[in-house]
């Protein structure tokens, strides 16, 4: 298994600024962050629905990698039987043990992180926010793995659904994951994954060009000579690289490539006129991911 995209090393003084802006980041933003997520796992529903007929409710649903408030988890746990897995120990509530185990996998950093942010409130901000917007007065409950996408600890044909969101993208052998998701889903399944392609504008998930709003970074890690970006950890698979793999493991998949607007290929063309990028297609620039629907044939 790889190790966690999220760990990472520091002083004492970086950490205290990560989780002072943690808090600052996530306290604001919470109830816009909330609405949003549950917002796109409606959407996945509604879609996945009108696409196959395939009806998201009585049914064991798989999360994979949902992220750690369970946003899109808690909304398919209204009306099915939801597991998540993540290779991040997931812990809702703290204990000796938990701490042990996620010192072990998450490492110190990720450790001291979720341990600020719960003793903070922001997990209890985040839950307060979804049972608003979710209009229950107790989160539903959903089972919590810890294992790797690549060699899930799940039997053949044990879930109807499988939501897999922004993952992918994360994994050294990607292949293996969407093999994976083909043996655990039953026939007749559907399974919805997206994927944040390496040569977007934003592609290497450098802070700096989150907001859109200063382009002096925009494509920085595809530059050349490249610049000096932070970065997590991706596999820089092409768009080309992405299609192929998803139609040899998962044959019939629906592949929808959404691109970056206007403004963003105002900046490209720009760079373009400076000769820059020039070993990379304005496909491959300005798609920003992908979105992936696929549902499992019915053997007869």
């Amino acid at each position: 298994m790889s190790p966690s995209y999220t760990s990472g090393h520091g002083n004492l003084a970086s950490r205290l600024r990560q989780i002072k802006y943690l808090w600052a980041f996530q306290t604001a933003g919470a109830a816009k962050d909330v609405t949003q997520m549950l917002k796109e796992a409606k959407s996945v529903c509604d879609t996945l629905k009108d696409t196959f007929g395939f009806e998201a409710e009585g049914k064991d649903v798989l999360e994979i990698g949902p992220g750690q408030f369970l946003t899109q988890a808690r909304y398919f746990a209204l009306k099915n039987k939801v597991t998540v897995i993540d290779a991040d120990v997931l812990a809702e509530r703290l204990s000796p043990g938990k701490l042990v185990q996620m010192l072990r996998r998450n490492g110190a950093s990720r450790t001291l992180k979720t341990c600020a942010r719960k003793a903070v409130g922001i997990d209890r901000i985040y839950r307060r926010a979804t049972c608003r917007e979710l209009g229950v007065e107790k989160l539903p409950q959903i089972r919590i793995e810890h294992g790797d996408a690549e060699a899930m600890p799940f039997g053949d044909r044990t879930f109807d659904m499988i939501q897999c969101r922004s993952v992918l993208h994360s994994l050294p052998h990607p292949e293996k994951a969407m093999s994976e998701i083909g043996r655990v889903l039953r026939p007749g399944g559907v399974a919805h994954i997206d994927i944040h392609l390496y040569t977007s504008y934003n592609g290497a998930l450098d802070p700096r060009t989150m907001t859109g709003s200063d382009s002096t970074y925009f494509w920085a890690h595809l530059k050349h000579p490249p610049a000096r970006v932070g970065t997590a950890r991706l596999n820089k698979l092409t768009l080309q690289t992405w299609s192929s793999l998803f139609a040899r493991e998962l044959p019939g998949c629906i592949i929808r490539v959404s691109e970056d607007g206007p403004n963003i290929r105002k900046v490209l063309l720009h760079l373009r006129s400076k000769g820059e990028l020039a070993d990379y297609s304005d496909e491959q620039l300005m798609g920003h991911a992908l979105d992936v629907m696929w549902q499992k044939p019915v053997q007869r």
